[in-house]
């Protein structure tokens, strides 16, 4: 396995394929292995990068709260050590938040940045409050929490199709620590809207939601789909697990974007 230091902690990375660099972020309760299907398509023609982010996967924890921005830290832990200097970055979820937040950190390194089945708001106040419950949650029945929590990340007629997708990110989930688990929750709590990097960020920017996301409203998303800065956009018609529920239609529109934003920066060298 492959590691690098940020903070004195472990980072763990993988990479795979050459040329230009495309790095995945996953999401809240997943690790790097939720692109392992997207990476072996992409991998074919780019370099791809995943990350483990602050207390999940392999990467060790930071504290009790694992703010946005520390997590976009540690991603830039890994790439300043595999020293690339340009690249798109994909974010599923809390990924997504990850993302942002190194948008506005780093943003000379990026050229295009993925919102998948993520948002640039932040949190409501109705939301806040459940991260909290979640909090007490985790650390009282982890286990059901887990099992509840996966489960409504798919669109409920699906439930059935993916049991043992679902058993599977469940068995992932129990191996975190319930620290990692809550200082996730505390950073996705605190976390600024970032809509304006949608306005003037200096990178292309794909969104995808789905249609029946139990947990970012499509309603909300629309409005971000028309921004300035939102060059490809897609709704599908299931839950928030778009890897899976909607697999082909979510890799054919992140291969266009990969496509079409390495065009406008044709003068790049490659990493």
């Amino acid at each position: 396995m492959s590691f690098c230091q940020y903070k004195h902690l472990n980072v763990h990375y993988t990479e795979s394929g050459t040329g230009r660099v495309i790095v995945l972020l996953h999401g809240f309760l997943e690790n790097l292995h939720m692109w392992d299907d997207y990476a072996l398509e992409l991998n074919k023609r780019y370099r791809v990068v995943c990350i483990d982010l602050l207390g999940h996967g392999q990467t060790d924890c930071h504290g009790y709260v694992h703010s946005m921005e520390d997590m976009a830290g540690a991603v830039n832990a890994v790439l300043k050590h595999l020293n690339v200097r340009r690249y798109i970055m994909i974010g599923h979820s809390m990924g997504g938040y990850v993302a942002l937040a190194y948008g506005e950190l780093f943003p000379d390194n990026l050229i295009g940045l993925g919102l998948f089945y993520s948002t640039a708001q932040e949190d409501s106040d109705e939301k806040k409050e459940l991260r909290l419950r979640a909090i007490d949650a985790v650390k009282s029945h982890k286990k059901t929490f887990l099992k509840t929590s996966i489960q409504n990340l798919f669109y409920p007629e699906n439930v059935q199709t993916y049991t043992s997708e679902i058993e599977n990110l469940v068995s992932d989930a129990l191996q975190l620590s319930t620290q990692g688990i809550a200082a996730a929750l505390m950073g996705l709590r605190e976390r600024p809207n970032r809509e304006v990097l949608l306005h003037f960020g200096p990178y292309a920017v794909l969104i995808i939601n789905g249609r029946r996301d139990g947990l970012i409203p499509i309603k909300f998303m629309e409005a971000q789909m028309k921004l300035p800065r939102v060059t490809h956009s897609l709704i599908t018609e299931n839950g928030h697990m778009g890897h899976i529920e909607d697999r082909d239609a979510c890799l054919k529109m992140i291969k266009r974007f990969i496509i079409d934003t390495h065009e406008h920066h044709n003068n790049l060298p490659e990493n």
